[in-house]
């Protein structure tokens, strides 16, 4: 019987493999030659395999002979699986032991009403899903009855990071079940963006100590939701989309986080689209308990010059090494406060871009050619690796002011718009690590683009 394209039931060597040797023929320049004799050792292997793609080693390489089996079956394996009869197969596949990532997505509506509910169900009895740590079913359909199955579920026991967004149908009642689930335990990672999650919900996400890493917004949380968010003592990282959506106003939640003693752990933050204004950046930059952070990601809020001025100023922030801030109504007079503060001297990635999509005029960074050239010429940017410059008015001169800089000796990948062949030439001269990206309107030519 013929294997289905997705059946991974039957991942077996052939039957008429020679378990002994790899390969039979070599064809080098049209000619044929015979390496039956030919071994290759395991460490030779095991290289080789550590570039293919799970799907490839699961469909080709456990194929080939015992030897490939055994080291495949050693390399942990990811998979994305787009619909349910694929996904019973992969439950069943003792093959995959050894998966450790698994995202579902892009399942058909029309197949089953309660198809999120299913997967899970899937998941939750399958045997050799217990490798499975990270688990993404963002936009699945899930109710509280899928919740509580993968909960009860023994198999699951080792995912550490979980994502459940765009799940309406989650009821507060599932995030009891995750939060009491003794199989939880690992669990440091949690995405709940656009669940419903409401107050007594993110109670009990607060009373999973472990976790680490939480993302979430727009969940119909009020201020006392926020104080629950503000009590987790564990917490390295938030991530918070579209906090206007939410009942809280944003001075309310940065006033909360930013006075709260349990957020002293915090090493990341992401506020995307949450109508933070300059004020409550000020409210973050003066906080006594957030000094820590090493990665800020402020995009598409009105911060204005005077936002990132109370960044780029504050003591704080002295340990930033990534920071976002496309589309944030920010100037050459803002922006180049970065270049010239001593406390921004740890930045090693930086991204003033005016993002893809529909924003208001009123919101757009109007950084040009004078930031170029503050950057270039700043003692404290020498840790820059990542500079993102797309869509704002930096041109050929600017491209050559960076290009020419004493600095930005460490510079590896460089996105730029609108500059010509000399400026582009000249960058990957002085840059050949230099990527270029998103360049719709250059005219490289011959020129190197990596």
């Amino acid at each position: 019987m013929q294997q289905t394209e997705d059946d991974y039931s039957s991942l077996q060597p052939s039957s008429t493999t020679d378990q002994n040797h790899t390969f039979k023929w070599l064809l080098v320049n049209d000619q044929c030659y015979n390496v039956q004799n030919l071994e290759l050792c395991d460490d030779i292997v095991f290289s080789v395999i550590q570039f293919l793609q799970s799907e490839f080693i699961l469909r080709s390489c456990m194929r080939v002979c015992k030897q490939w089996l055994k080291i495949s079956l050693s390399k942990p394996l990811s998979l994305r699986i787009t619909n349910l009869q694929k996904l019973q197969h992969a439950a069943k596949c003792a093959q995959l032991k050894n998966l450790t990532i698994l995202v579902l997505n892009g399942f058909s509506k029309g197949q089953d009403v309660a198809y999120g509910d299913a997967a899970i169900k899937i998941i939750a009895k399958s045997p050799h899903m217990k490798s499975l740590t990270r688990l993404e079913m963002e936009n699945m359909d899930i109710s509280h009855e899928g919740c509580l199955a993968l909960a009860n579920s023994q198999h699951v026991q080792n995912l550490t990071h979980l994502n459940w967004s765009i799940n309406p149908k989650i009821t507060v009642e599932s995030f009891l079940a995750l939060a009491s689930s003794s199989n939880m335990k690992n669990l440091t990672s949690l995405d709940v963006f656009l669940t419903y999650v409401g107050d007594e919900g993110m109670k009990s996400i607060a009373n999973m100590k472990h976790l680490r890493s939480l993302k979430f917004g727009s969940n119909n949380i009020s201020l006392k939701g926020i104080k629950h968010v503000s009590s987790m003592s564990s917490l390295t990282e938030l991530n918070v989309l579209h906090l206007d959506m939410n009942v809280v106003s944003t001075h309310q939640f940065l006033d909360v986080i930013a006075n709260s003693e349990s957020m002293c752990h915090l090493t990341k933050m992401s506020l995307y689209k949450s109508s933070i204004s300059s004020q409550q950046v000020l409210s973050l930059t003066t906080s006594p308990y957030i000094t820590q952070l090493t990665s800020l990601d402020l995009s598409g809020n009105n911060i204005g010059d005077v936002g990132i001025k109370s960044i780029a100023t504050s003591r704080s922030m002295q340990h930033l090494k990534r920071l976002t801030i496309n589309t944030c109504m920010i100037s050459d007079a803002g922006a180049c406060t970065i270049a010239k503060s001593s406390f921004m001297k740890n930045l090693t990635y930086l991204n003033v871009s005016n993002e893809d999509g529909p924003s208001r005029l009123s919101e757009l960074n109007t950084i040009s050619n004078a930031f170029a050239h503050a950057l270039a010429e700043s003692e404290f940017m020498q840790q820059l690796e990542e500079l993102c410059m797309l869509d704002i008015s930096v041109n050929d001169e600017g491209a050559i002011a960076l290009a020419q800089s004493k600095y930005l000796n460490k510079l590896k990948c460089l996105h730029l718009s609108e500059i010509g062949h000399e400026a582009a030439s000249l960058v990957v001269s002085k840059f050949p690590k230099v990527k270029f990206m998103n360049l719709p309107r250059c005219s490289f030519d011959d020129c190197l683009v990596m």
